[in-house]
């Protein structure tokens, strides 16, 4: 059973700091575009600041050892490839409708007109599900106080949704409640967060996305094992092959005992349908993945 069970079409909305972080929930985008949902994905900085791995190596190098043409390339030049990473990214799964609010990054500064635009894109997109970042910097189960970007990120969403939800009087913007924030939790152990999902058949479009980010070094090999080092963590954990984690904004109330169709696979399977199952053989024997 599914915990959607009136299978209505969604409307998901997905707002993330930088270029790369939508990455945590794409799988999952692929999921909701496949059952005929609309999914939206915003970022809120150019990424222009962020992950910009070869010219930090450069900087690096001694003056007469540094490549000139990497030094030399532009803050709009790199923003441009960041935004073509992130729909190529993307488009792997479906997800067609990418928007770069365009705000600087590293750091993220709050501002009245961040909150208010990205209110407006709450309200106009008026999604079911809204997915965003962590609201406090977690790194494993160590806690920092001093703000950064996908925290930051998390509190202007935060507060854009309170706008929407308050409406005042004589104000131009309407209405509207989302029924169902999620964070992604690619930091949290897998006892803190509030459920994973499976995306085991998205394991080949995962390591594509992944490899869509040459600007931070992503190679095929890189990858492949970032993802089956990750989402395999988590999978294994999830008694499946790949997973990606989400915590939930409240307390999730039902009509029923929920019962997923992975429940009742994990209670069919042997010790030995559970070994095959994990055992990556359809990968490994067709030769799928990063390299294909």
């Amino acid at each position: 059973m599914s915990l959607d069970s009136a299978k209505r079409k969604l409307k998901l909305l997905g707002i993330f700091a930088h270029p790369h972080d939508c990455i945590h929930c794409l799988g999952t985008c692929g999921h909701h575009v496949r059952d005929g949902d609309a999914v939206t994905i915003a970022i809120l900085t150019h990424g222009g600041s962020t992950h910009n791995e070869k010219l930090w190596r450069e900087w690096m190098k001694s003056p007469e050892q540094r490549e000139q043409a990497v030094m030399d390339e532009t803050h709009e030049q790199y923003v441009a490839d960041k935004k073509k990473e992130v729909e190529t990214a993307c488009g792997y799964f479906g997800v067609t409708d990418v928007r770069m609010l365009g705000y600087p990054d590293r750091p993220i500064r709050r501002t009245d007109e961040m909150v208010e635009e990205v209110a407006d894109l709450i309200y106009a997109a008026r999604p079911d599900i809204l997915i965003t970042q962590l609201p406090a910097r977690l790194d494993s189960d160590r806690f920092f106080a001093e703000p950064e970007d996908h925290s930051t990120c998390a509190r202007i969403v935060t507060e854009a949704c309170t706008l929407v939800h308050h409406p005042k009087p004589g104000g131009a913007r309407g209405y509207h409640r989302v029924a169902r924030k999620y964070y992604i939790a690619p930091s949290m152990k897998y006892d803190e967060v509030s459920f994973f999902v499976d995306i085991s058949d998205q394991y080949e479009k995962r390591i594509k996305a992944e490899m869509a980010f040459v600007s931070q070094g992503h190679t095929p090999e890189y990858a492949r094992r970032r993802v089956e080092r990750s989402y395999g963590n988590s999978g294994w954990y999830a008694r499946t092959n790949l997973a990606e984690k989400f915590l939930t904004d409240d307390i999730v109330t039902v009509d029923r005992l929920p019962l997923t169709d992975h429940d009742l696979t994990l209670a069919k399977d042997t010790v030995y349908d559970e070994i095959e199952r994990l055992g990556w053989t359809e990968q490994e024997e067709t030769g799928t993945g990063a390299d294909s």
